[in-house]
């Protein structure tokens, strides 16, 4: 668990505060703070995986981080 938000605190907080993804993904995020906000709440259902007694809120909230992470990929695509 340690493991997991130790990549999410590298990668998706200083996308959150300065609004600019990590410079090894080499723009292939198109909205930083959307993504970063998905990678945050996969993190949250890792945690809430290993954490929780009923199985279902951990894959479920993993699920919901890692679609708003992939939106946040291709939103803005397409534009000029």
């Amino acid at each position: 668990m340690v493991a997991v938000w130790l990549v999410v605190f590298l990668q998706a907080v200083p996308a959150l505060a300065r609004g600019r993804a990590p410079r090894w993904f080499g723009g292939r995020v198109g909205s930083p703070r959307l993504w970063a906000l998905g990678a945050v709440v996969t993190a949250v259902g890792c945690t809430l995986g290993l954490l929780t007694p009923v199985w279902w809120p951990g894959p479920a909230t993993v699920l919901l981080g890692l679609a708003i992470g992939e939106w946040g990929s291709r939103a803005g695509r397409g534009r000029a």
